[in-house]
């Protein structure tokens, strides 16, 4: 059996310049649309961090209802949120910490990128929103606030006004993100907790169907092979899927049954191909030789 093979730039914001003088000519210039995210997987973690201490922690978090995405990874953590390198400034007007924050991916695809076949990251990469907080647990005096310091930006994510970072690299199987610096900013604060999601593309954000076998070739001593195909989630794990449909691109060369049965036809080569008949209408072919 074998998985598919596998080869964030900030969103613009547009805006309208508005003109000082009235006697302006010609009609505004249209705002820049900016681009489209793709579908993501999420991360959901809770975080809490110690000002006096110098510690920060985040752990999975129990999925958040109404998160529009089509997947959520909560406590099985296939994408790893990270810190190290935890640095305190103390002065009289307040605190600020700092820390190396990364990811690492631990799913059988790559993140950051949608395309099968790397070639570049996926426009708006991916991105960290601060879904609750940050707010603070306990205090030693007034006033007590703390603040990101300085997120890669704000939108609507689940509300609006979501600050994120941003993570411009894509990131294979089994290997980390490059470390983004995150600051918060505080005064009388020394303990405090926020909530994160962590949005990233995937090439296959639905899965992927699998055939097995994946390489065979047959000749006249063959009667025939069952080719059966297997539904993997985002993840690789085997799960239901919808009605398989069969072709061959060359039945002069291979014939194949809709069950899966291959049988030669006539030598030469003939590319085998099963379709998902149902949404998400996933597919995956195989190239198969007949000799003499």
């Amino acid at each position: 059996m074998r998985i598919p093979s596998f080869r964030f730039a900030a969103a613009a914001a547009g805006f309208l310049a508005l003109a000082a003088c009235a006697d302006v000519s010609g009609p505004a210039p249209d705002a820049p649309e900016a681009p489209v995210r793709p579908k993501t997987v999420l991360a959901e973690y809770q975080c809490t961090a110690s000002v006096r201490a110098g510690k920060a922690e985040c752990r999975p978090a129990v999925p958040s209802a109404g998160v529009p995405a089509n997947l959520i990874l909560g406590d099985t953590a296939e994408i790893r949120l990270s810190n190290d390198n935890i640095t305190m400034t103390r002065t009289a007007d307040g605190d600020t910490m700092t820390t190396d924050v990364y990811l690492t991916n631990r799913l059988p695809q790559p993140i950051g990128t949608t395309e099968e076949f790397w070639v570049g990251p996926a426009p708006g990469g991916i991105r960290v929103y601060f879904v609750r907080g940050p707010v603070a647990t306990r205090t030693s005096g007034s006033p007590a606030w703390i603040e990101v310091a300085n997120p890669d930006g704000e939108e609507t994510f689940l509300q609006a006004n979501r600050k994120y970072f941003q993570y411009d690299n894509v990131v294979e199987p089994n290997d980390r993100s490059w470390s983004r610096e995150w600051k918060f900013a505080s005064k009388n604060v020394v303990t405090f907790s926020f909530s994160v999601l962590v949005s990233a593309p995937v090439p296959f954000p639905d899965g992927w169907l699998e055939l097995d076998p994946d390489n065979f070739w047959m000749s006249v001593m063959t009667m025939w092979e069952d080719v059966t195909p297997t539904f993997r989630d985002y993840a690789g794990r085997a799960v239901p899927g919808g009605p398989v449909a069969w072709s061959s691109s060359d039945t002069s060369v291979m014939k194949v049954t809709q069950t899966g049965r291959v049988t030669r036809a006539g030598p030469g080569v003939a590319t085998l191909t099963a379709t998902e008949t149902v949404p998400p209408g996933r597919s995956a072919s195989i190239e198969v030789e007949s000799y003499p």
